[in-house]
């Protein structure tokens, strides 16, 4: 009877101590928590807490005898077993984490069940009637939690292992700290357990138990860098990371995408088998082929019989592994028209295998293109042309001149009765219509200077009305329609003569057959409503020149 009550203070004693000394663990953890609110130094904080009533409960039960107390401590067994799993299910690979959950759900159960059966847990009597000075437990619950610390000492001895193995060579010296704590706590307190070492020593497990939580707590504590390992190696904080790295790809792809779906030029991406996997947009547009019935044979096909010979060529340097470029092709569309391609080709290479997978093709419709060039090479000639002819209308209208001094002084000396005056009138009329005429050549080569003045659109058209029926074909019959009340504006004669100029030579290219060319004017009111669509206009009273062709 003596040696039961020595063993019972003994447990008892051990039992506060330990609690005691988990409080210590929890409190470090929980300042690490609280500096760098990291969720794996949370559940683990809640492991230590948890464990601190488990073995206070059971210190009170066991001073007390009390069976209620002995089922409350293994229910804060069974809670820190949970917190203790979730951490470790954040360091971890979560490929793991179904299996880790389902093993504890299988345990905690078992526990649960078989802890509130009515005699799971009773004080043992003797012969006499008293009481012993302990609690047994029966042959399941104590299977039960047996296999339940088991569990939770080895989860927690491979926590500490996975943080002494994540953590760099220059953290080795403190997360060995780590590693001890983790093997006290799981291996020295099991290996005890199970050589009988808690019979011999009355509490030597929960001993075990808090002094492992507190040096792997301390390594904590003295190395503030180990919370670093646990930011930077936490399954937690990988997850994150995926997370974030997964929306920006997501972010990227849609930018890559609307870039792609915009372009003008078409893109192509072929297979090994020549079958197109991808296209954007313009190519419905242009070609208007489905693209599951577009492949590089079908373009073979659809080429120009002019460019298959280049555009094979191509081919055979995609299976080369060489890029072409700038490669001018004609391909018919769906609509029957022969589009002109300029093309740059490259092929698909895998980067581990090194072999050709496919290739890939950038395709510009350069149809509209060579017009602008074509336009910009005719605007080009008629700029050398006016720049020609206004040098050419200058030393002219110097020869006018010269006629025109010569003719004034002839009639001055020639009497009008005289049937010489007449002839040198008409000469004189002559020479000012010729010198209107390099006036216009003048102001087709911009050779005056710019002059704002008030003036009536009216007579500006009447003034160049007549260049214009030399300067296009007599199959296009020019009409005016002209407001009787056109009001004036401020502006150059030189340049609302050219404008007018340059819109009918516009439209005559237009006409190629011929037809009816009209030119109206009238005033007209810009609300403000319009101008702000066309915002370099103010409201206000405008004159109108419309040039229209049938």
């Amino acid at each position: 009877m003596f040696l039961y009550i020595i063993n019972w203070t003994i447990e008892v004693i051990n039992h506060f101590v330990s609690s005691g000394i988990m409080s210590i663990a929890f409190f470090l953890i929980f300042k690490s928590y609280h500096t760098s609110k990291h969720k794996i130094l949370n559940l683990l904080s809640l492991t230590w807490f948890s464990l601190m009533f488990y073995m206070f409960f059971l210190a009170i039960g066991y001073l007390f005898l009390s069976p209620v107390l002995f089922r409350i401590s293994l229910i804060f067994l069974v809670i820190a077993g949970l917190f203790l799993t979730l951490g470790l299910d954040l360091f971890i690979r979560y490929s793991y984490d179904a299996k880790k959950l389902m093993i504890y759900g299988s345990i905690t159960t078992g526990v649960l069940m078989t802890l509130f059966l009515p005699d799971a847990i009773v004080p043992t009597v003797f012969p006499s009637g008293m009481k012993s000075l302990k609690i047994e437990t029966t042959k399941p619950l104590f299977l039960w939690t047996l296999i339940l610390g088991c569990f939770t000492c080895i989860i927690y001895t491979y926590y500490c292992y996975q943080i002494y193995r994540k953590s760099p060579k220059n953290r080795k010296k403190s997360t060995s700290l780590t590693l001890i704590g983790g093997i006290i706590f799981g291996i020295v307190s099991l290996a005890g357990y199970i050589l009988g070492l808690n019979k011999i020593i009355p509490g030597f497990l929960v001993l075990c138990l808090s002094l492992g939580a507190l040096i792997s707590s301390i390594s904590f504590t003295i190395d503030p860098r180990l919370v670093r390992v646990l930011l930077t190696t936490s399954n937690n904080a990988k997850v994150k990371l995926r997370k974030q790295l997964e929306e920006r790809l997501i972010l990227s792809e849609e930018r890559f995408q609307n870039l792609v779906e915009n372009m003008d030029e078409i893109i192509y991406e072929f297979d090994s088998h020549g079958n197109c996997v991808y296209t954007n947009q313009s190519h419905e547009r242009l070609m208007g082929y489905p693209i599951q019935d577009f492949s590089v044979q079908k373009i073979l096909d659809l080429i120009h019989i002019e460019d298959k010979d280049v555009f094979s060529l191509m081919l055979k340097r995609v299976d080369e592994g060489k890029s072409s470029k700038n490669i001018k092709t004609r391909v018919k569309s769906i609509s029957g028209k022969f589009i002109t391609f300029l093309s740059n080709v490259a092929p698909i290479i895998n980067p581990l295998t090194k072999k050709i997978t496919g290739s890939i093709v950038l395709a510009r419709d350069i149809d509209k293109m060579e017009k602008s060039d074509l336009r910009l090479i005719r605007s080009q000639k008629m700029e050398s042309i006016g720049k020609l002819a206004g040098g050419i209308a200058h030393d002219f209208n110097n020869f006018l001149q010269t006629i025109l001094g010569y003719t004034e002084i002839l009639l001055f000396d020639t009497d009008e009765n005289s049937e010489n005056y007449d002839y040198i009138q008409k000469i004189k009329t002559a020479a000012r219509n010729g010198a209107n005429v390099t006036r216009q050549l003048l102001i087709l080569s911009r050779k005056q200077e710019i002059e704002l003045k008030p003036l009536n659109i009216n007579d500006e058209i009447l003034k160049i009305n007549t260049l214009l029926k030399h300067s296009i074909s007599k199959m296009i019959d020019i009409k005016l329609d002209l407001a009787r009340n056109i009001k004036l504006i401020n502006g150059d004669p030189t340049q609302i003569q050219q404008i007018i100029m340059n819109l009918v030579l516009n439209a005559r290219d237009a006409m190629p057959n011929g037809g009816k060319l009209l030119i109206e004017t009238q005033n007209i009111f810009l609300d403000s409503n319009f101008c702000e669509i066309h915002t370099d206009l103010t409201p206000g009273e405008y004159c109108n020149i419309n040039i229209s062709f049938q």
